[in-house]
């Protein structure tokens, strides 16, 4: 029996001693910094695959990249990727994956002047911050949230798991996400957001086509809207209560969890709908 209990005693202790190796792993970083010059009008494409990458406004008439990979598996693993710079009239930057099964994450950190207009972030794991820049943009991750604010130009934002968050946009935004909050304020306008599991909180200065949807699956809606507009609105929610405040409506139909009704003339159509949670809709 003792025997036993020995033999139990040091299978545990060679366990814990295997669990403290592994934490103590040291990890391996390296660093990749250069700056390009630019000239006005030039266009920025990003493409990272794993690691936040994070885009601002510098007074330089320059771009600044700086990359950081990183990885606990030893230094040469980082060998087996690479960060790729192609100036050819616009700059892209590309994460280059030499094995596919590489454990190495990439970080950025890129200064912009305001002769670069950023085009196009795609990232398939990781925070997407920008701050300062020039659009149209499109920005894509896949995990990670995204957060945009006091940009200049139109916006087109998609992740799935993450939220998004948006403030100061000289521009009209386009937002979604599978698993997260969406919070859009102090922009020149909305054209569509959804989200499946999240909350919304959006404002809406102005409008732009013909239907502006509003969609989420599981949370609250709250909608700040200029009462200037003319605009068809149509509000829906399976579980949950509908409420206006300090804003009136040309009432056309309304029911527990249903209104319909005309903003000022009427005209864009206003889709606002959750599955589960209250609509709220406010003066702006």
């Amino acid at each position: 029996m003792l025997y036993r209990y020995a033999r139990l005693l040091i299978t545990l202790l060679l366990v814990i001693s295997q669990s403290l190796t592994c934490a103590a792993v040291t990890r391996s970083t390296e660093k990749f910094q250069k700056t390009y010059d630019v000239e006005p009008g030039t266009k920025l494409d990003i493409y990272n695959i794993n690691g936040k990458i994070e885009v601002s406004k510098w007074e330089k008439d320059e771009l600044e990249v700086i990359a950081i990979k990183e990885t606990n598996k030893g230094k040469e693993e980082l060998d087996k990727v690479k960060i790729e710079v192609t100036t050819n009239g616009d700059i892209e930057v590309k994460t280059v994956y030499l094995d596919k099964r590489a454990k190495v994450s990439v970080h950025y950190e890129i200064k912009v002047s305001d002769n670069v207009v950023l085009r196009n972030i795609e990232s398939s794991n990781g925070l997407i911050y920008m701050e300062g820049t020039k659009g149209p943009s499109i920005i894509k991750t896949s995990n990670g949230r995204i957060e945009a604010n006091d940009i200049d130009g139109d916006l087109n934002l998609s992740t799935s798991n993450g939220s998004i968050n948006v403030e100061n946009v000289r521009g009209y935004v386009n937002a979604g996400t599978s698993n997260g909050s969406v919070n859009i304020k102090e922009t020149e306008g909305i054209s569509k957001v959804k989200t499946s599991n999240g909350s919304m909180k959006v404002e809406i200065p102005n409008i732009r086509g013909d239907i502006i949807d509003l969609f989420t699956s599981n949370g609250s809606i709250d909608v700040y809207i200029d009462i200037g507009l003319d605009i068809d609105i149509e509000m829906n929610t399976s579980n949950g209560r509908i409420n206006l405040h300090d804003i009136e409506l040309s009432i056309i139909e309304i029911k527990k969890t249903y209104v319909k009704g005309k903003l000022g003339k009427g005209g864009t159509n206003i889709n606002i709908r959750t599955s589960n949670g209250n609509i709220d809709l406010y003066k702006l």
